[in-house]
């Protein structure tokens, strides 16, 4: 008796771990940039870990129901590389978010807008009592 649901959480787990050397590949694209493949490999990375460990979820309910246990490493493994993939996808989503985060406190304002600290001269002077 074949527990397909293992094998299938085994391939998930290693196309989740796979989506890290795609988005490395992708950015000698022309259009792509880094960013750009940080953030899909953070969707992809985290949706096929996520589907990995459901799919080995379901195996070893079905393991625990048969008397032969067939399946039951596999689908172990299966979970075991849903959760790495799980974790780098996540990763590079906290990765890509705190890159957002530092773009946008260091931003410099674009040329003509008005900065929230005053310029040196745009401080008017006033003119000295006598």
């Amino acid at each position: 008796m074949r527990n397909d649901r293992a094998r299938f959480s085994v391939v998930f787990g290693l196309l989740s771990l796979a989506a890290i050397p795609a988005a490395l590949y992708s950015t000698r694209l022309k259009n792509v940039d880094l960013p750009q493949a940080v953030g899909g490999e953070a969707v992809a990375g985290t949706l096929l870990g996520l589907i990995a460990v459901l799919l080995a979820r379901s195996a070893r309910f079905k393991v625990e129901r048969t008397l032969s246990r067939a399946g039951e490493s596999t689908a172990r493994l299966g979970k075991w590389l849903g959760l790495l993939g799980l974790c780098l996808g996540l990763t590079a989503a906290l990765s890509l978010a705190f890159f957002g985060l530092l773009l946008i406190a260091f931003a410099k304002p674009a040329c003509g807008s008005s900065s929230t600290f005053p310029s040196s001269s745009s401080r008017r002077r006033s003119a000295p009592s006598t």
